[in-house]
């Protein structure tokens, strides 16, 4: 379990990350970033923080239009669209943790005769108060084993995603796999990212995989905060005060709003892990997020899983999630 991270128009506000108030609160003798070339601090996480937003906006109506057609047994329309929206996704996300340690590299001048090419090792060789949590706790726990994985086997490694959707009892689930190499020239998912169930290959909801970077976001904003007001009593012995923003964020509180509602619709091996736990009130005047224990079923559901895919040249056969080890091989 973890930490409950709660904030609330009447006391911060806003309900965006912790970060954009610590933010907003330096003052300009405190910053750096003229001495690195870079943008003040609060502009990087806001610019960074409202292209999340666009690009995740944009993932629900196409994701709520492919639920509906699966519950009704429709042929899906727009996948392409869904998965390239969710690819843009992914990179915002990944985007949003370098930008936020080229903001934590703001907060201590250039060491002189060094270069560091990489704002890690510049935070690496400045002894930056909570960076190693921040890259144990946020970083290699969270970001690396999943959402580093599929950003760099889609930009580099000629990684795609592949729709998998299924029809329960109760109700659609709809979700992707990140296609890899499996033995004798078979693709199916990525068995660096992806953990087989049995002997089943597995895939990832969009609910979850969305409700678990939601829930990185304000991981990465805590780290964020907790490291600037760290160095600053470190280096000035003062503390840092919360600034609040001057005018609302229509378009983060919708984004609270939708990742609120993404309840269930899971795959059967996702129902055991942890979850999100994020509640945002009607009038969305606060928000809480906190990782919660999954729930183990006792029985296995029944599933009518459809893959969508371009059979090409050159692959013998695929490998199918949720299908028995048996039954997997679809060959051309």
């Amino acid at each position: 379990m973890s930490g409950e991270l709660r904030r609330t128009l009447a006391e911060n506000g806003s309900i965006k990350p912790r970060a954009d108030n610590v933010l907003r609160g330096l003052k300009a003798e405190w910053l750096r970033h003229e001495a690195h070339g870079l943008k003040n601090p609060l502009s990087t996480y806001q610019i960074s923080l409202d292209r999340v937003a666009s690009a995740w906006l944009k993932v629900f109506p196409l994701l709520s239009r492919m639920e509906t057609e699966v519950a009704l047994a429709r042929d899906v329309t727009g996948g392409e669209e869904l998965l390239s929206a969710y690819e843009t996704l992914l990179n915002r996300l990944n985007e949003h943790v370098d930008a936020c340690t080229e903001i934590l590299r703001c907060l201590r001048p250039p060491i002189e005769g060094k270069i560091h090419k990489f704002h890690w090792q510049f935070l690496d060789a400045t002894r930056l108060p909570g960076w190693k949590s921040f890259q144990e706790g946020v970083i290699k726990r969270h970001r690396d084993p999943c959402l580093g994985v599929l950003v760099n086997e889609l930009k580099h490694a000629s990684g795609h995603l592949t729709l998998c959707n299924a029809s329960t009892p109760d109700g659609p689930i709809c979700g992707f796999f990140l296609n890899g190499a499996h033995p004798g020239g078979v693709i199916g998912p990525s068995k660096q990212l992806h953990k087989p169930m049995g002997k089943m290959q597995t895939a990832f909801s969009f609910r979850r995989d969305m409700m678990m970077n939601f829930w990185l976001i304000y991981q990465i904003g805590e780290a964020v905060a907790q490291c600037v007001e760290d160095t600053i009593q470190r280096d000035y012995q003062q503390g840092v005060a919360e600034v609040a923003p001057t005018k609302p964020s229509p378009e983060w509180t919708k984004l609270c709003e939708e990742c609120a509602g993404l309840k269930g619709a899971f795959f059967p091996d996702e129902e055991a892990k942890d979850r999100p736990i994020i509640v945002v009130p009607k009038d969305a005047s606060s928000l809480s997020v906190k990782l919660g224990a999954g729930r183990r079923s006792r029985q296995f559901r029944p599933m009518d899983v459809k893959v969508v895919m371009t059979v090409r040249e050159g692959t013998p056969s695929y490998s199918m999630p949720y299908f028995e080890a048996a039954d997997t091989g679809l060959r051309r």
